[in-house]
């Protein structure tokens, strides 16, 4: 999904006006979901099936911007993989450079790979303490065959509307879905967010506190009914004890 007109206008006068400097987009994710053969694919639209695990993997890149040279840097991290110590987002920064834009990528195959994205969006937004930076959900490896998808499109979709985010339908393998143009797109979200802030996440998690009125409401009601039912139980024994007791005139 490209910018708006609008939204464009705004990109171009901001570089028309400032200096951009390197624009630094993260692929975070679980291991083996195609981070760094991503990262080639949108840098040097290559594909190398083979490699060797490294983690901090980057590519760097220079594109143009509505007629402005901007650099872009690529940085690769993994998440949850054997030996290595967990997330901690702010070490990142300071290794790898600010966060300008976040790529959360899994693989549509490995169910795992998707569900571990909202636990690890909550982790980067609190550690990042604001949720500035504009982030994408990207579905890697889409070339394989439906059969063998353990995580619809649809729901994808879903999730990153509800965190605010962007979702991205890619291949590394065949290049569909990771042109230039993407990377472009990707660029220009990052520039934007520093003259217009990414539209505020709609988690559902956020929704649980709404749901506290209603239950208290629902304890108040069966408080009252139960007051209720003790006023008539002792109302009946009341009259039952007259009419057994009749008054002596």
């Amino acid at each position: 999904m490209s910018i708006t007109q609008e939204q464009a206008a705004l990109v171009r006068q901001y570089l028309e006006t400032k200096t951009v400097g390197t624009i630094n987009i993260y692929l975070v994710g679980k291991e083996d979901v195609g981070k760094r053969s991503l990262s080639k694919r949108l840098c040097w639209d290559c594909y190398v099936a083979k490699y060797y695990h490294t983690d901090d993997f980057l590519c760097e890149k220079y594109i143009m911007i509505q007629g402005h040279q901007v650099k872009v840097s690529l940085k690769v991290k993994t998440v949850d993989a054997e030996g290595h110590p967990p997330l901690n987002w702010q070490a990142c920064a300071r290794y790898l450079g600010e966060c300008h834009a976040c790529l959360l990528v899994y693989e549509v195959i490995r169910r795992e790979t998707f569900e571990r994205l909202d636990s690890l969006y909550d982790q980067i937004v609190a550690e990042e303490g604001t949720s500035r930076i504009p982030f994408f959900v990207v579905a890697q490896r889409t070339d394989r065959s439906r059969r063998y998808w353990n995580v619809t499109l649809l729901e994808a979709d879903q999730f990153s509307e509800d965190i605010g985010a962007v979702f991205l339908s890619l291949s590394a393998k065949t290049g569909e879905g990771a042109g230039e143009d993407v990377l472009i797109d990707i660029a220009s979200r990052a520039i934007l967010s520093r003259v217009q802030p990414p539209p505020r996440p709609r988690n559902p998690k956020l929704d649980i506190p709404d749901l506290r009125p209603r239950q208290t409401t629902r304890q108040t009601t069966r408080q009252r009914v139960v007051r209720t039912m003790s006023k008539l139980k002792r109302l009946i024994l009341r009259r039952s004890s007259r009419s057994s007791n009749p008054r002596v005139r």
